[in-house]
């Protein structure tokens, strides 16, 4: 749900919880350690105060986002609609609505994703960063169908050689400038690539949260492998081999 706020309104309302939101990041990571060593009175105490931050927790994140990027410079006193995406393993995600642009502000989920961001959106095949932080990022919105939409809603005749030469292109390009999707997790099981977005400029992966640095080619080879495997699971053998010379065709020629 959309929600129309302006940065100074926002500090005004959380002001009676700052203090509490503070005490979470601080005092409660070792109040939590021996919470059942504690007296009735006191996890009584830390549970009503649990239950009063999370109702303003993902606005306080949102402000704490917006200072550590030091977006809310650029904020100044406008008004903007905020929307809280689903929270996933890196926290809130907010999608942030202006006039002529949206934007995605969201906290970082490993050590190496500034760098990796930075790299992606610097080649293009990420979204445009727009501010990093210590702890988040600001980046642009990318609009367009999600590629498992395109594997789950297209027959696999009219759009073989696309699926394949999509995700070449992305993972040739990737690898080429020393990172990895994840080397341990290519495509989600169930969900596909969810993250490869196919937009009106082209192909982009809009999370890098698992992306890995890495300058070595058996983790390259391993992640082609990944994909090679993931295709064979969805299509038959025939479609997915297909699929995969194409794949190549495209990883090679932008590898």
């Amino acid at each position: 749900m959309l929600h129309t706020i302006s940065l100074n309104k926002l500090r005004k309302e959380l002001e009676p919880t700052k203090a509490l939101y503070e005490w979470i990041h601080t005092e409660y990571v070792n109040k939590v350690i021996d919470y059942a060593k504690l007296p009735k009175s006191e996890q009584e105490e830390i549970r009503k105060k649990l239950e009063t931050i999370a109702l303003v927790m993902p606005s306080h994140s949102l402000l704490h986002l917006l200072d550590d990027t030091g977006f809310s410079d650029t904020i100044g006193s406008g008004t903007f609609a905020v929307e809280l995406l689903s929270p996933a393993e890196r926290g809130y995600v907010y999608h942030m609505l202006f006039d002529i642009y949206d934007l995605i502000i969201k906290p970082y989920q490993s050590n190496g994703e500034s760098v990796i961001a930075q790299k992606a959106s610097d080649e293009g095949i990420g979204p445009k960063i727009f501010k990093l932080g210590k702890e988040g990022l600001v980046e642009e919105c990318i609009n367009g169908t999600p590629f498992d939409m395109i594997c789950l809603h297209y027959s696999p005749a009219y759009c073989l050689d696309f699926l394949g030469g999509v995700s070449g292109e992305i993972y040739g390009r990737m690898h080429r400038n020393g990172f990895t999707y994840s080397r341990n997790k290519f495509y989600h099981a169930a969900e596909g690539p969810r993250h490869i977005i196919l937009s009106e400029q082209g192909p982009r992966i809009i999370d890098f949260g698992v992306a890995v640095l890495s300058d070595k080619n058996e983790d390259f080879i391993a992640e082609t492998d990944k994909v090679s495997a993931f295709f064979n699971k969805i299509f038959p053998e025939e479609i997915g081999l297909r699929i995969m010379q194409s794949f190549m065709r495209s990883y090679n020629k932008f590898r």
